[in-house]
């Protein structure tokens, strides 16, 4: 597939068609059917000049692995293979006896990182070089178990939602969730910070493409993080455990 970009795709639609294009190998039936539209609605962007909603900017980045970033702005190579923005990378295989972290009763175990502590402050990135299996006390999805994992937290701007020294469960979401997210915790990974936060405005469809994240405790400012530094962003969707105070 080919990497050249033409300066002349000035529009998202533009791109949007480009995109579908670099596709001749599928037909148009079946490029509607892969991203799970009606071949009607497909020809309405590519044929009749209607620009493209944004759940359909959503479905071609996550189904056809376009740079969400190029289509929106023209910056970056068309795919994320090319454009240097990928998802989260999976933790390192092999599991070790992990020791219950809290008092809970366990149902089932799901992946811990128990060296990388997620700032709720703004600190330096911390990289993890283990994965244990943690006890938790609800039953995980199968996807759960393949792509979440639990994290421990420090710091105290999320109080008292999230306290400082707590077990959280993260999911990773794919680029094109990254442009409908807004209520809820989430985890980024920037270019040098780990950091969670909840989203006061998400401004990647705008010029320039940001988010700004939210402290709960008013003591911390909002953070604005341009896109092109965030490297994957994951939802906070269980928190596991809470130190006692």
């Amino acid at each position: 597939m080919s990497t050249f970009i033409d300066n002349n795709l000035l529009t998202i639609r533009d791109r949007f068609i480009y995109v579908v294009d670099t596709q001749k190998e599928t037909s148009e039936r079946k490029l509607a059917e892969k991203l799970g539209i009606s071949p009607q609605r497909l020809n309405k962007v590519v044929k009749n000049g209607t620009e493209p909603s944004t759940e359909l900017i959503s479905l071609i980045v996550d189904r056809l692995g376009v740079n969400p970033f190029w289509l929106l702005h023209g910056k970056g190579s068309p795919f994320t293979n090319q454009s240097g923005y990928s998802t989260a990378q999976e933790p390192p295989p092999g599991y070790s006896n992990a020791s219950t972290v809290g008092f809970i009763t366990p149902t089932a175990t799901v992946r811990y990182l128990p060296d990388m502590m997620v700032s709720a402050g703004y600190a330096d990135m911390l990289t993890s070089s283990q994965v244990e299996l943690l006890p938790v006390s609800f039953q995980p999805t199968a996807e759960e178990q393949e792509k979440g994992v639990a994290v421990k937290i420090y710091g105290d701007s999320m109080e008292p939602a999230i306290q400082d020294g707590a077990t959280v469960f993260l999911m990773p979401l794919t680029h094109g969730q990254w442009l409908r997210i807004s209520k809820g915790v989430f985890f980024f990974d920037t270019d040098n910070t780990l950091t969670i936060k909840r989203i006061a405005q998400n401004n990647l469809l705008g010029t320039p493409a940001t988010i700004t994240l939210q402290a709960d405790n008013p003591k911390y400012p909002n953070l604005t993080l341009p896109a092109e530094s965030i490297r994957a962003i994951w939802k906070v969707t269980q928190i596991l455990n809470q130190p006692v105070h």
